[in-house]
């Protein structure tokens, strides 16, 4: 599943949270409903907006960014040589390959 068609951050939307594409719905809401043990056919029955592919593309990212937090935390112990942890947002990848304007 190819996340980056249906997620997107946008600074003038949510205040830059994760969205899905052409809503205001954040990802961080489907996943908390996932995680809760909320089907995904109630999720969409509860925001119209949603579409069904919306669902495993929130999975994806939640994914990704759990490889990418991972990657990070250990990078920083390697070079501060003791436990060290870090809360920072990570930038879409579709945001990072975006030329400059």
């Amino acid at each position: 599943m190819d996340w980056k068609a249906h997620i997107a951050a946008d600074p003038e939307i949510m205040h830059g949270t994760a969205c899905f594409r052409g809503t205001r719905i954040p990802v961080s809401v489907v996943l908390d409903n996932l995680a809760a043990g909320e089907a995904p056919e109630r999720i969409l029955t509860q925001f119209p907006s949603l579409r069904p592919e919306h669902i495993p593309a929130a999975i994806a990212y939640a994914a990704e960014l759990a490889r990418e937090r991972d990657i990070v935390e250990f990078r920083l112990r390697q070079n501060f040589r003791k436990p060290c942890f870090i809360e920072r947002r990570m930038l879409l990848r579709s945001d990072r390959d975006k030329p400059a304007a």
